[in-house]
């Protein structure tokens, strides 16, 4: 009897806690250029428990309207257990503030990864087979990860970090910090490179072997400049040539400048402003 119950549990905590997530369909484009910092993604979700894919997602977030903040990978769970990748990134910023602290960038990261590390462990203790498949609907071995940029001083600061897994381990649930090496020069001028996260192809072939066309209406070049229509661009170009069904939706972007404001560029009507 004991046991039955144990179980019933059990599957109820599988059932409650798969209820989101998304895979390596996402796409991230950063353009970083010696000015600006410009952030683009996807709109889909792919959750677990459905085939209908949700193209209303907010994959981009700015936070106390000084950090932008992405992920790739599964974004949270939902149910028993209960947490998303951005809110703990806000509850991290707005726990900094009131007590005061002014986090480095890297100090937010190792933060987040730390956080959004126990609670996957806590996950696989519920329900191993659900954090295995997210791993799986990853590479295998990175459930998700968290990017984080933030203007400083004239200067760009920008890190993420991935929580990872790996079954031959005592502890197969960790998390390593450090930055996108995924980047190309993509047809720009000086150092400006476009960096891409979570399915990279499109993108890689868009700005490696071919010339990239960025042309667009003047009007929406004078309103976004020239960097923030070529990252839209490449994420445009992801979700019509990555034929597997798990990039969609509308292009949300937004851009850091260096002097540390941060405008969007195009952003959902059910996306807030401002996270925190």
């Amino acid at each position: 009897m004991i046991r039955n119950v144990l179980t019933a549990i059990a599957i109820l905590l599988h059932s409650a806690f798969a209820q989101n997530g998304v895979g390596t369909g996402t796409i991230i484009i950063f353009n970083s250029t010696e000015d600006k910092l410009i952030v683009a993604a996807d709109s889909r979700l792919q959750p677990f428990v459905s085939s209908t894919p949700d193209d209303t997602y907010c994959k981009v977030a700015t936070l106390g309207h000084q950090i932008v903040f992405t992920s790739v990978g599964t974004p949270g769970a939902s149910g028993a257990l209960n947490w998303t990748n951005v809110d703990v990134a806000s509850s991290l910023m707005r726990s900094a503030r009131l007590n005061g602290l002014d986090f480095r960038l890297h100090d937010l990261v190792v933060a987040w990864g730390n956080s959004i590390m126990h609670s996957w462990r806590a996950a696989y203790l519920i329900s191993p087979a659900t954090v295995i498949a997210a791993a799986e609907r990853n590479d295998g071995h990175q459930i998700t990860s968290g990017i984080f940029a933030r203007a400083e001083n004239g200067k760009f600061y920008w890190e993420g970090a991935a929580i990872t897994f790996d079954r031959s381990k005592l502890e197969p649930i960790d998390f390593i910090v450090g930055q996108l090496s995924t980047c190309w020069a993509c047809g720009q001028q000086g150092s400006a490179k476009i960096c891409a996260a979570g399915k990279v192809d499109v993108a890689k072939d868009f700005c490696t072997e071919r010339h990239p066309d960025v042309s667009a209406s003047r009007s929406l070049t004078d309103r976004i400049g020239e960097e923030g229509v070529l990252a839209i661009r490449v994420a445009d170009f992801t979700v019509t040539y990555d034929h597997s069904g798990e990039i969609g939706g509308p292009i949300d972007a937004v851009e850091l400048n260096r002097d540390g404001r941060i405008r969007w560029l195009a952003r959902k009507d059910n996306c807030p402003e401002n996270q925190d």
